[in-house]
């Protein structure tokens, strides 16, 4: 039998369903969704601000040890800047 199924929902007539629950379950949603949002914006942000760091003092310690050599060149046309690493 599937009436076990069903006593989750908080109508018992299948014509006039509970809108009130459906809102609040939506709203539940979308907070859950702006709080998993922000979570990953703050990772982002985190590993952004630490990888760059740690990526720059590695670089530069390749730099002063001479393993590798980089040149900046500027490219007007196309309004970019050009790093070009040698080993």
């Amino acid at each position: 039998m599937m009436l076990g199924f069903f006593h989750k929902f908080p109508y018992s007539n299948f014509h006039e369903m509970n809108l009130d629950w459906i809102i609040s379950t939506v709203k539940a949603l979308q907070a859950s969704f702006d709080a998993l949002k922000k979570e990953t914006d703050d990772a982002i942000a985190y590993m952004t601000v630490h990888l760059n760091d740690s990526v720059a003092s590695i670089i530069n310690q390749m730099i002063a040890a001479g393993d590798i050599h980089v040149g900046v060149t500027y490219d007007a046309d196309n309004e970019r800047i050009d790093i070009v690493v040698t080993e």
